[in-house]
């Protein structure tokens, strides 16, 4: 008989927390369950960026709203590094002295046995107004979700999942898909009589994986970079159809081109962008003096080129 953490399974190379609780079962996890198609994506996309997690969409459970957090580098705040780490954020407001005490599980699919590992903290989680996301920094050593004989990767692709409180409801759903295959795509915008132009200009939208996008300049500054810094955008223009959690990751490089060099003003980052929040980009691109310096080779002739480089574009979708 296997030992009831579930451990006779898999080879664990290295000993996680020793209060996490592992077991094994079949059935499909009760609230939601999440197939991230390329990890290595996921993971190299976010290593870096602050704090270095990526959220999942929205579920519904116990009458609250959550999303699933997952540290694919492990949460360095809480120590978790070379490790999994797994979250259950909570979404809904809580008003001022109301809390919600969870018990929550975690759930990594594992291809091989087509089972679940289990992972469960000790006791209850206390969610209140300031303390608002909670999990297992600890959950998988990397070198043991990485095994090939543990089975928790097969392709690229794996599946997290979690339950709170009640697991007799309907479970939902999503994929993260890929759909540019990390592929360099780079759209480029040459602006003719620059010093014409005014602040919030738009470039021609152009398609990339079947939707539309454009470019939205500011020469003199946008907001805090007001009259101090050339600020840049990249607007997602058709959003309509990002409802209920539906949201697009895009990795990008927004970059001013330098016509004497190659020593472009560039600036990369990873955004999520969904229907309510469209437009991504960054104000402090190009500083307004560099920018008007003949010898710096940004603006020539009264010309600017700007270009946006996707690299990564992926979709999170309800099933």
């Amino acid at each position: 008989m296997a030992p009831p953490n579930g451990s006779a399974l898999y080879t664990f190379r290295v000993q996680g927390v020793t209060d996490v609780i592992r077991s094994v079962r079949e059935a499909i996890p009760a609230h939601y369950l999440v197939e991230i198609e390329s990890f290595t994506d996921i993971k190299d996309s976010i290593a870096g960026v602050i704090p270095e997690h990526f959220e999942s969409t929205e579920f519904d459970a116990a009458g609250h709203k959550w999303v699933l957090v997952i540290y694919p580098h492990g949460n360095k705040g809480e120590d978790g590094e070379d490790h999994i780490s797994l979250y259950l954020k909570l979404i809904s407001k809580l008003d001022h002295g109301w809390s919600v005490d969870a018990t929550i599980k975690f759930f990594i699919y594992d291809y091989r046995r087509k089972k679940y590992l289990t992972l469960q903290g000790p006791g209850e989680h206390t969610y209140d107004a300031m303390e608002k996301e909670k999990g297992i920094a600890h959950a998988i050593p990397f070198s043991d979700f990485t095994l090939p004989s543990n089975g928790f990767l097969k392709n690229d692709r794996c599946k997290f999942g979690v339950e709170v409180f009640v697991a007799d409801t309907v479970p939902r759903t999503a994929t993260l898909s890929v759909l540019n295959e990390r592929k360099r795509d780079t759209f480029t915008w040459t602006i003719k009589e620059f010093s014409k132009l005014t602040d919030g200009q738009y470039s021609n939208q152009f398609t990339r994986e079947g939707r539309s996008w454009e470019l939205r300049i500011y020469p003199r500054g946008f907001g805090a970079a007001l009259r101090t810094s050339l600020s840049l955008f990249l607007n997602l223009v058709d959003f309509s159809d990002l409802t209920n959690g539906r949201k697009l990751f895009v990795e990008k490089t927004l970059r001013v081109k330098n016509q004497l060099n190659r020593e472009d003003a560039s600036d990369s980052t990873c955004s999520w962008y969904t229907k309510a929040k469209h437009s991504k980009g960054t104000v402090h691109l190009l500083s307004v003096s560099d920018l008007h310096n003949a010898n710096k080779g940004f603006k020539v002739e009264d010309q600017v080129i700007v270009e946006v480089e996707l690299t990564l574009i992926m979709l999170m979708n309800d099933i």
